[in-house]
């Protein structure tokens, strides 16, 4: 039996074990109670409590031992990166019946599809196959959008409705602006990291503080309000739900996909992440494209700033888009691709943003903290990247 069968074995026997048992406290639970002629439905959501703590307990175990078996395969297996997602990924099938009522409610759909971060989880995926990383994403967002609602802003001193543009047009034009700025930012960053051959975690960092300082100066005195109009773009309603932003997202994964597998932009993405030195000896212009990375990853920032501005009708310029960074890397490092350039995938980047958020929805339901299941995220990056440390 191959490594695969023996760790789907040895998972399956943790989560089918715990799943059958659970599956009995339920059905034991409801049928006692009809036999006492108690309305059994409601004495079950009385025990759900219990189940629930019964089954988070079992679900950690099962994804502790997945865990612990990857790991341990990953040291004389040149495999372990995938095992570590999929010890991960097992966990949350077997968490799956339990939170089912958690994720089907109202916004739970979109946090468990990624959420505004999961577009920038695509972008981070180029970046860090070629080699780099980007931590300013969070604030370029935010800067975008406060130039995007500075354009599009409904009251009558706003930019464009002082001089009677308003409606559609105007948002074509905030949009188009948005997408302007930050593929500015991304040709600033890029251009430094290489043309000036500056570290892209120093450069990025730098334009962090900017962005994000040079946005809550300019703003602090100006008010705004995004018109009704403008909110249909992720709002409007298809079947009774609100998908819009999901679709957003797989439509954009589908074309990074064709170009990362189908074009020679994205061949040479694979190319300078692999060997920067080879790649530029086969004919690669490495600059144009690093510099053309960091621009695509720009304006996909705008496209999640329009986004979420479109959502939620406003933004926090203090906090909105903070963490985002640490999202998508997780997302990317979980999904397999390595850290060190020249290895990955969009499809990859997408599982592992559903993990991710998978994950987020279960410790939240489960009553974590916060700030503990950040500390999660943390560890699932810092465990990655020792297994791909393994696999060299």
């Amino acid at each position: 039996m191959n490594l695969t069968k023996q760790f789907f074995k040895y998972v399956s026997q943790n989560i089918f074990g715990l799943l059958g048992t659970s599956c009995y406290i339920l059905a034991d639970t409801y049928f006692i109670a009809q036999a006492a002629g108690t309305d059994g439905v409601t004495l079950l959501n009385l025990c759900l409590p219990i189940y629930n703590f019964i089954f988070a307990i079992g679900s950690m175990i099962a994804l502790g031992s997945a865990t612990r078996y990857a790991i341990a395969k990953a040291q004389n297996d040149a495999r372990g990166q995938r095992y570590f997602s999929n010890a991960i990924l097992c966990a949350v099938l077997a968490s799956i019946p339990w939170m089912l009522a958690g994720v089907f409610a109202p916004g739970a759909l979109l946090r468990l599809m990624g959420g505004d971060a999961g577009i920038v989880a695509l972008g981070m995926t180029f970046v860090i196959i070629s080699g780099g990383i980007d931590l300013a994403v969070g604030s370029t967002m935010t800067a975008v959008g406060a130039v995007l609602m500075v354009i599009i802003n409904g009251y009558p001193t706003g930019l464009l409705t002082s001089v009677g543009i308003t409606g559609p047009w105007a948002y074509v034009i905030g949009i188009a602006a948005a997408l302007v700025v930050g593929s500015l930012v991304g040709v600033i960053n890029g251009s430094l990291i290489a043309y000036r051959k500056l570290p892209p975690f120093i450069v990025t960092l730098g334009m962090m503080k900017i962005c994000r300082s040079v946005t809550q100066q300019c703003m602090q005195k100006v008010s705004v309000k995004v018109p009704a109009g403008f909110l249909a773009i992720a709002n409007t309603k298809i079947g009774g739900e609100t998908i819009l932003p999901i679709l957003y997202w797989l439509i954009i994964a589908a074309i990074l996909y064709v170009v990362s597998k189908h074009t020679p932009f994205g061949r040479q993405i694979y190319a300078i992440g692999s060997n920067e030195r080879t790649a530029r000896l086969s004919g690669v212009n490495v600059e144009k494209v690093k510099t053309w990375i960091y621009v695509l990853m720009g304006a996909l920032v705008s496209v999640t700033a329009v986004i979420q501005i479109a959502r939620i009708g406003s933004m926090d310029y203090a906090n909105a888009g903070s963490g985002y960074e640490m999202d998508a890397i997780a997302a990317v490092v979980v999904g397999g691709t390595s850290m060190s350039g020249g290895k990955g995938s969009i499809g990859g980047t997408v599982l592992g943003m559903l993990i991710i958020a998978v994950m987020n929805n279960l410790l939240n339901l489960m009553g974590v903290p916060p700030f503990l299941r950040e500390a999660f995220k943390g560890a699932i990056v810092i465990v990655a990247v020792l297994l791909q440390r393994k696999e060299k």
